[in-house]
Protein backbone atom coordinates (compact mmCIF):
# COMPACT_ATOMS: atom_id res chain seq x y z
CA UNK A 1 0.00 0.00 0.00
CA UNK A 2 1.35 3.46 -0.92
CA UNK A 3 0.41 6.97 0.00
CA UNK A 4 -0.28 9.18 -3.41
CA UNK A 5 2.91 10.99 -4.42
CA UNK A 6 1.40 13.66 -6.33
CA UNK A 7 -1.73 16.03 -5.41
CA UNK A 8 -2.00 15.70 -9.20
CA UNK A 9 -3.04 12.41 -9.37
CA UNK A 10 -6.28 13.17 -6.95
CA UNK A 11 -6.99 16.49 -9.54
CA UNK A 12 -5.37 18.92 -7.23
CA UNK A 13 -3.25 21.78 -9.22
CA UNK A 14 -1.16 23.54 -6.26
CA UNK A 15 1.46 25.95 -7.20
CA UNK A 16 3.92 23.83 -7.28
CA UNK A 17 2.38 21.29 -9.79
CA UNK A 18 1.29 24.10 -11.86
CA UNK A 19 5.25 24.99 -12.33
CA UNK A 20 5.72 20.99 -12.71
CA UNK A 21 3.57 21.16 -15.66
CA UNK A 22 4.71 23.93 -17.27
CA UNK A 23 8.46 22.66 -17.15
CA UNK A 24 7.23 20.05 -18.86
CA UNK A 25 5.49 21.50 -21.37
CA UNK A 26 8.18 23.89 -22.36
CA UNK A 27 10.01 20.19 -22.47
CA UNK A 28 7.50 18.59 -24.66
CA UNK A 29 8.05 21.46 -26.68
CA UNK A 30 11.38 21.08 -27.15
CA UNK A 31 11.50 17.33 -27.56
CA UNK A 32 8.80 16.16 -28.47
CA UNK A 33 5.58 14.65 -27.35
CA UNK A 34 6.81 11.71 -25.86
CA UNK A 35 8.75 13.18 -22.35
CA UNK A 36 6.45 11.78 -20.13
CA UNK A 37 5.54 13.17 -16.66
CA UNK A 38 7.20 10.96 -13.76
CA UNK A 39 6.02 13.45 -10.51
CA UNK A 40 7.88 12.27 -7.60
CA UNK A 41 8.17 8.61 -6.71
CA UNK A 42 5.64 7.32 -3.73
CA UNK A 43 6.40 6.41 -0.27
CA UNK A 44 5.34 3.46 1.63
CA UNK A 45 3.21 4.16 5.45
CA UNK A 46 6.47 2.44 6.86
CA UNK A 47 8.69 4.94 5.27
CA UNK A 48 6.42 7.94 6.21
CA UNK A 49 7.20 7.27 9.77
CA UNK A 50 10.85 7.00 9.16
CA UNK A 51 10.70 10.54 8.50
CA UNK A 52 11.91 12.71 11.19
CA UNK A 53 8.75 13.44 13.84
CA UNK A 54 5.87 12.23 12.09
CA UNK A 55 5.67 9.09 14.36
CA UNK A 56 5.98 10.92 17.26
CA UNK A 57 3.49 13.82 16.01
CA UNK A 58 1.34 10.56 14.74
CA UNK A 59 1.56 9.07 18.86
CA UNK A 60 0.59 12.42 20.00
CA UNK A 61 -2.51 13.07 17.61
CA UNK A 62 -3.65 9.28 18.26
CA UNK A 63 -4.13 10.27 22.14
CA UNK A 64 -5.32 14.00 21.53
CA UNK A 65 -7.97 12.32 19.89
CA UNK A 66 -8.81 9.34 22.26
CA UNK A 67 -9.56 12.07 25.23
CA UNK A 68 -11.57 14.43 22.24
CA UNK A 69 -13.71 10.83 21.67
CA UNK A 70 -13.50 9.60 24.97
CA UNK A 71 -14.77 13.24 26.39
CA UNK A 72 -17.15 13.81 23.28
CA UNK A 73 -19.16 9.95 24.05
CA UNK A 74 -18.56 9.43 27.61
CA UNK A 75 -19.84 13.39 29.15
CA UNK A 76 -23.42 12.90 28.44
CA UNK A 77 -23.42 9.87 30.29
CA UNK A 78 -21.86 11.12 32.99
CA UNK A 79 -23.92 14.33 33.26
CA UNK A 80 -27.03 12.41 32.91
CA UNK A 81 -26.16 10.79 35.86
CA UNK A 82 -26.01 14.34 38.08
CA UNK A 83 -28.39 16.95 35.89
CA UNK A 84 -31.68 16.23 34.46
CA UNK A 85 -31.62 15.72 30.85
CA UNK A 86 -31.75 19.06 29.51
CA UNK A 87 -29.15 20.83 31.79
CA UNK A 88 -26.89 17.57 30.86
CA UNK A 89 -27.19 18.12 27.03
CA UNK A 90 -26.68 21.72 27.04
CA UNK A 91 -23.21 21.26 29.63
CA UNK A 92 -22.14 18.69 27.22
CA UNK A 93 -23.00 20.37 23.74
CA UNK A 94 -21.05 23.36 24.75
CA UNK A 95 -18.12 21.16 24.91
CA UNK A 96 -18.54 20.92 21.39
CA UNK A 97 -19.49 24.24 20.73
CA UNK A 98 -16.23 25.01 22.20
CA UNK A 99 -14.10 23.55 19.82
CA UNK A 100 -15.39 25.67 17.14
CA UNK A 101 -13.30 28.62 17.78
CA UNK A 102 -10.42 26.66 19.10
CA UNK A 103 -8.98 25.95 15.95
CA UNK A 104 -9.15 29.64 14.81
CA UNK A 105 -7.74 30.35 17.93
CA UNK A 106 -4.70 28.45 18.16
CA UNK A 107 -4.13 29.50 14.52
CA UNK A 108 -3.88 32.89 15.51
CA UNK A 109 -1.97 32.42 18.78
CA UNK A 110 0.02 29.83 16.46
CA UNK A 111 0.35 33.15 14.39
CA UNK A 112 1.79 35.42 16.84
CA UNK A 113 4.65 33.49 17.74
CA UNK A 114 5.87 32.56 13.97
CA UNK A 115 3.99 29.73 13.12
CA UNK A 116 5.33 27.43 15.74
CA UNK A 117 2.31 25.13 15.78
CA UNK A 118 3.52 22.53 18.07
CA UNK A 119 5.05 25.00 20.84
CA UNK A 120 1.56 26.45 20.97
CA UNK A 121 -0.58 23.03 20.19
CA UNK A 122 1.76 21.78 23.24
CA UNK A 123 0.76 24.39 25.40
CA UNK A 124 -2.71 24.25 24.86
CA UNK A 125 -2.97 20.44 25.77
CA UNK A 126 -0.69 21.29 28.94
CA UNK A 127 -3.49 23.66 30.09
CA UNK A 128 -6.03 20.73 29.17
CA UNK A 129 -4.32 18.55 31.40
CA UNK A 130 -4.72 21.03 34.34
CA UNK A 131 -8.61 21.23 33.48
CA UNK A 132 -8.81 17.54 32.84
CA UNK A 133 -6.83 16.61 36.67
CA UNK A 134 -9.62 19.58 37.91
CA UNK A 135 -12.60 17.93 36.18
CA UNK A 136 -11.76 14.41 37.64
CA UNK A 137 -11.56 15.47 41.34
CA UNK A 138 -14.34 17.84 41.32
CA UNK A 139 -16.60 17.37 38.37
CA UNK A 140 -19.38 15.79 40.86
CA UNK A 141 -18.76 18.81 43.53
CA UNK A 142 -19.58 21.11 40.80
CA UNK A 143 -22.51 23.38 39.70
CA UNK A 144 -23.94 23.73 36.05
CA UNK A 145 -22.48 27.25 35.54
CA UNK A 146 -18.59 26.20 36.90
CA UNK A 147 -18.90 22.51 34.33
CA UNK A 148 -20.18 25.24 31.70
CA UNK A 149 -17.29 27.37 31.80
CA UNK A 150 -14.71 24.49 32.49
CA UNK A 151 -16.38 22.66 29.55
CA UNK A 152 -16.11 25.46 27.17
CA UNK A 153 -12.69 26.11 28.09
CA UNK A 154 -11.97 22.10 27.40
CA UNK A 155 -13.48 22.59 24.24
CA UNK A 156 -11.44 25.02 23.13
CA UNK A 157 -8.81 23.57 23.96
CA UNK A 158 -9.34 20.40 22.66
CA UNK A 159 -10.63 22.03 19.30
CA UNK A 160 -7.42 23.61 18.19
Amino acid sequence: MRLIADPADMGIITPEVRIRMEKLAAKRAEEGAHVVDEGPAPITYANALRIPMVAQYAFAFGFFKLTNYVLFFWLPYFLGKHFDPVTANLIASLYSVGMMPGGIIVGYVSDLFGGRRASVIGTFMGALFVFLFIFSRKSEELTAIPLLIMLGIMGILVGG
